[in-house]
């Protein structure tokens, strides 16, 4: 019986350590759950009321629901290991939405401007890379933010993209995910000119 009991709460100390989340935050017109740094203007309060609200300190949102604990919780590692390393914050966003590109591009845009992504880095500076697993357009890319433009140029994210190509287009996510942060790192060691 202790047996049962010590294996009960190894697997609920284990729950603790996890780290993605689909988790939000709702947003109210007292409380539209963004920082000092956001300008609130009329023009943007809906796209703001739409975008989700989370814990910024995740890192790894899976809303489409393609990784397990484990590999979410190593890919987090890497992440916090990849911010330390560069003093830029890090997110991955995976979603399972019937949009266009275009449309991937403003939730993504919006999700990383509308939560506190960057808000301790110098610029605001970060990397996102959104996965959306729905059939209807399996998309995924590199969004920049702050200093990570001035490390991360078009072909390098386009270098990027093409070595998780066949990782994010075969669904191995924990491969994919790992070389996009591994490459993000080699590449913020070569600086910028």
């Amino acid at each position: 019986m202790k047996k049962v009991y010590a294996i009960l709460i190894s697997f609920f100390l284990g729950l603790s350590v996890i780290n993605a989340s689909t988790n939000t935050i709702p947003r109210t017109d007292d409380d539209l759950g963004v920082n000092k740094k956001t300008n609130t203007i009329d023009n943007n309060i809906v796209d703001i009321k739409k975008t989700p609200r989370v814990d910024a300190s995740e890192k790894i949102y899976d809303f489409a629901d393609i990784l397990t604990v484990e590999e979410e919780n190593e890919i987090y590692q890497n992440i916090i290991d990849y911010i330390e390393y560069t003093n830029m914050d890090m997110v991955i966003l995976t979603i399972d939405k019937e949009f266009s590109d275009l449309e991937i591009e403003d939730y993504t845009v919006n999700f990383y401007k509308y939560n506190d992504f960057g808000l301790n880095f110098d610029k605001y500076s970060g990397v996102i890379l959104v996965r959306n697993s729905n059939s209807y357009n399996r998309f995924f890319n590199i969004y920049l933010f702050g200093n990570a433009q001035l490390y991360y140029d078009y072909n390098t994210c386009e270098s990027i993209l093409d070595n998780i190509y066949e990782d994010l287009t075969n669904d191995n996510y924990i491969s994919g995910f790992s070389n996009f942060i591994s490459l993000s790192k080699r590449y913020y060691d070569r600086g910028y000119d």
